[in-house]
């Protein structure tokens, strides 16, 4: 039983992964085409470090929104997966340990704070000059 668990938690982690990279390519694409709007926001006076804050709030919020829309899903097929597999290979149990959601989630929102610390840097650091030459 041991080596499904540990199969079940390498996967989850591999599409962590996945999910981190698709966060920070998600996030430096929309930093790209919101070049324009940065350079406004510059240019009537918001600090870099306001602009900084808006985009990982927004990266923090699209994993947040992903994070609610995936739960129900993905605790329902779980358990259909653990009764499929008890069937061949004997019980297998399935809990929904309210700790270890808790955890996962602290880890998604600081990884989607990670992958989104470079995308915010670039936009914080944009002059206006360079924001509005991109027209």
């Amino acid at each position: 039983m041991l080596p499904i668990i540990v199969m079940f938690l390498g996967l989850s982690i591999a599409m962590g992964v996945v999910g981190f990279f698709g966060l920070a390519s998600t996030m430096s694409i929309n930093v790209l085409e919101r070049t324009r709007e940065f350079g406004v926001m510059h240019a009537i006076g918001a600090r870099p470090s306001a602009v900084r804050r808006i985009v990982v709030a927004e990266g923090v919020s699209v994993a947040l929104t992903s994070i609610v829309v995936a739960a129900v899903p993905t605790i329902g097929l779980t358990a259909a997966m653990t009764t499929g597999a008890g069937k061949v290979m004997g019980a297998l149990p399935f809990q929904v340990s309210a700790g270890a959601i808790a955890i996962w989630v602290v880890v998604l929102v600081l990884g989607a704070v990670l992958a989104t610390l470079a995308p915010a840097s670039r936009a914080s650091r944009m002059t206006i000059r360079e924001a509005l030459s991109s027209l």
